[in-house]
């Protein structure tokens, strides 16, 4: 087919999406890739149709062809992995990201430190973002790189440097609520208990709904004994969300028992083995607790 034949061909596809007859443009989109597979623009249009339409399976195909007939194309491949950490599709991303030279994309280890980070692999994710850090400018980007940096060294149990980071961002960005929850964890785990409490004063009073939040306040607060402020913050927590861990529920069974509330704490001990029958720190402490309510009884 001639190039102009194939653009009015195009240009028909995209007055049937107008008129939203979707059947009619996918089969055009579908036939003129039949026709010239190297035409990325037609792979393009097919795939943001199917986003719009909400068929993100057929999208994927689509991407998935794409990149398997132009594997040479960085256009293709650059907008493949787009998509794909759009839908969190983190393992294809970085499976397409290994195509591409970092050398002609600087953002490309940003790319695959997110990746990596997302795929939970934190050593890998660590190299491409220490480079891309090291080697640009300030800029939006480098401010994101730096902020999973923070996350990535946490995550290894690097609080030093993690800390170290963090305080880099802060510099560029101290009331961002996320680096305030960071700064708050990182001092937890280094039982800076005064620290960690300004941080998380700070993220709860500009994000009061992120549970993540409540979490981590409520954590502090025990581990500092102001049980009151913790029992108020893992009450926060319950009202918030139905996500809630087999770490929190124990430490709730662990904030009733400190406030001589046996029953509750049996209850939370029940429930975080509910979630995790293997949690053997929730089964120590219930039968520990168990043998105290016995003993309790027996001496009445």
């Amino acid at each position: 087919m001639d190039e102009f034949k194939f653009q009015k061909k195009l240009s028909l596809a995209a007055s049937y999406e107008s008129l939203e007859n979707y059947l009619h443009a996918i089969q055009i989109y579908t036939s003129l890739i039949e026709e010239d597979e190297s035409y990325i623009e037609t792979y393009l249009r097919l795939i943001k149709l199917y986003e719009r339409t909400g068929r993100t399976e057929e999208a994927v195909k689509v991407v998935d062809k794409m990149i398997t007939l132009n594997p040479k194309k960085d256009y293709a491949l650059i907008t493949s992995v787009e998509f794909y950490m759009q839908y969190s599709f983190w393992e294809k991303a970085a499976e397409v990201l290994s195509a591409l030279d970092a050398a002609d994309y600087p953002f490309i280890d940003y790319w695959r430190g997110l990746c990596y980070y997302n795929l939970k692999n934190y050593d890998a994710a660590r190299f491409p973002l220490e480079y891309y850090y090291k080697n640009s400018d300030v800029d939006d980007l480098a401010t994101q790189v730096l902020l999973l940096l923070v996350k990535v060294e946490f995550e290894l149990c690097n609080f030093e440097v993690a800390l170290e980071y963090a305080k880099k961002f802060e510099y560029l960005d101290s009331h961002n609520w996320e680096i305030n929850l960071l700064f708050a964890n990182i001092y937890f785990e280094l039982d800076m208990l005064t620290h960690a409490v300004i941080k998380i004063e700070k993220a709860f009073r500009r994000k009061k709904r992120k549970p993540e939040i409540m979490e981590t306040a409520a954590k502090i607060y025990f581990r500092s004994g102001e049980y009151d402020k913790a029992e108020k913050y893992f009450n926060l927590l319950l009202e918030s969300t139905d996500e809630i861990s087999a770490e929190v529920y124990l430490y709730i069974a662990e904030l009733a028992k400190e406030k001589k509330e046996l029953d509750k704490a049996q209850l939370y001990y029940e429930l975080a083995l509910k979630i995790d029958p293997g949690f053997l720190t929730a089964i120590n402490a219930r039968n520990s607790l168990s043998s105290k309510k016995t003993g309790r009884v027996s001496n009445e």
